[in-house]
């Protein structure tokens, strides 16, 4: 509802996620939350440690703005088989 309300009040191009590797976990409320609402916008996202055990980390952090064949131009036919690629 917070990011809806932000939307409505302050049109933009870009959105800037600080910290973006606080949503690479896809269960939490946060990125429950907040990924339905991103997807689809542009987005740049920043974070010093993308990927810190997982490749799963950054494929969460993918599906925030990507569909899910969004890579099958590159050859990769789904972003959950860009983890059984590695």
């Amino acid at each position: 509802r917070e990011a809806e309300k932000v939307s409505a009040r302050a049109p933009f191009d870009v959105l800037i996620v600080d910290e973006a590797h606080r949503l690479r976990e896809p269960g939490t409320r946060r990125v429950t939350t907040l990924a339905p609402w991103l997807r689809g916008r542009r987005l740049l996202l920043l974070t010093a440690t993308p990927i810190v055990n997982r490749l799963d980390d950054l494929v969460t952090l993918l599906r925030l703005f990507l569909a899910e064949d969004g890579l099958r131009l590159d050859g990769i036919p789904s972003l959950g088989a860009l983890c059984a690629l590695v």
